[in-house]
């Protein structure tokens, strides 16, 4: 049996990695090593990898398998790899890209057959928990990123498995503008996002300071002598008529009048703008009572099945948080709902009460005042309300 066979018998019979691993010598078959010849360190960290799977160190395992794919290109390593993180180590987003990179290491139709039915089973198990993204960026091998610009965060394929959520996807390119593009992902779902990059404006010559092409000033031209300017003959004094001091003769002076300012808003005027501040603030509380609701409804997404030991306690967890926080969250979102309406009613009150009220609502108070003529004692004052 060649090293695939063996490795396909492993994963594809049902039987536990551990056992089987330490079963196939008994079983008179090759071991999946003995295929290609190896030195005796590669055997070693072979045994080495085996004992870890039946001491269940299952990620020391992984990292010996991954140093013997290293010294032998056998794909039948990451085929172990794949298989110990779906069984194991319940970690299918990491099964997936082993999975991929097996198939890119395929050699034999068995291989990438066999390569396909484990992917198939690495995706449905994703799919019950994650949605899968595929970015189609043009122009073609530009450089993506998740969410943010960080060592971290770059896609090594065009195809990434997010949990539910919005997500940012960043491309950039060399000769080209970068793009982004937003995404909610859906658990379940396969969403392809395409990023177009626009190409990058060739920069425009660099052109020569003003100051080296610039004509010498030119030099300034004698000016002729100025005329000599007349001066203006004195002017002779203009006589002014005489002042009449008659008191008969004197035109009697407009009255004087005073005006008591009327009040600056009338009561209707005054209540529309207390209307107005009331549905302003219920809409303001309304808005933090939403916002707070909602963080909490979705800190279902910050639970991960990977950091639980089984699907039970996963389950567990998700019950606990979906009855405490999230309950509250949904209590204060439909609060929020209520103070939207409070304050949309206060808010149209206050404008209909603004709206119609009319200029000239108070009282107005206006008093004229008359000086007397040559012959009276005082003054004459008319009032008006």
């Amino acid at each position: 049996m060649t090293s695939w066979g063996a490795a396909r018998g492993i994963g594809i019979g049902g039987i536990a990695l551990a056992v089987a691993l330490h079963a196939i010598p008994v079983l008179g078959q090759e071991p999946p090593y003995s295929a290609r010849a190896k030195s005796v360190e590669v055997e070693a960290q072979i045994r080495q990898a085996e004992e870890d799977v039946r001491a269940r160190r299952y990620q020391a395992a992984v990292d010996g398998f991954r140093r013997v794919f290293e010294a032998t290109r056998d794909p039948a390593y990451l085929y172990n790899s794949a298989l110990l993180y779906l069984m194991r180590l319940k970690d299918p987003v990491r099964a997936w890209d082993v999975t991929m990179e097996f198939l890119e290491a395929a050699t034999t139709d068995a291989e990438r057959q066999d390569g396909a039915r484990l992917q198939e089973k690495v995706e449905s198990e994703l799919l019950t928990v994650r949605g899968q993204v595929r970015v189609v960026a043009r122009p073609d091998g530009a450089t993506l990123w998740l969410d943010a610009k960080a060592p971290g965060s770059r896609m090594l394929r065009p195809v990434a498995w997010l949990l539910p959520g919005e997500h940012r996807v960043l491309a950039e390119a060399d000769g080209f503008q970068p793009g982004q593009a937003t995404v909610r992902v859906v658990a379940g779902q396969r969403i392809e996002v395409p990023v177009s990059l626009a190409a990058r404006a060739p920069e425009p010559p660099v052109e020569k300071a003003a100051a080296e092409v610039a004509p010498p000033p030119a030099q300034p031209a004698s000016k002729p002598p100025a005329a000599p300017v007349a001066q203006p003959e004195p002017r002779k004094p203009v006589a002014l008529p005489q002042k009449v001091d008659r008191l008969a003769d004197m035109q009697k002076p407009s009255p004087v009048v005073v005006s008591k300012p009327a009040p600056a808003y009338s009561p209707r005027q005054i209540g529309s703008f207390v209307s107005m501040g009331l549905g302003s603030a219920a809409i303001v509380t309304g808005v933090a009572l939403y916002v707070t609701g909602y963080l909490d409804i979705q800190s279902l997404n910050d639970l991960h099945e990977s950091d639980y030991e089984d699907r039970a306690a996963f389950e567990a967890a998700w019950d606990r948080r979906s009855k405490g926080r999230v309950a509250d969250g949904k209590t204060r979102v439909y609060t929020s709902y209520a103070m939207f309406g409070v304050g949309a009613a206060a808010l149209g009150t206050g404008l209909a009460l603004y709206f119609t009220s009319k200029p000239g609502d108070g009282k107005k108070a206006q008093a004229s005042i008359l000086p007397g003529g040559p012959g009276d004692a005082g003054l004459t004052a008319m009032v008006t309300w």
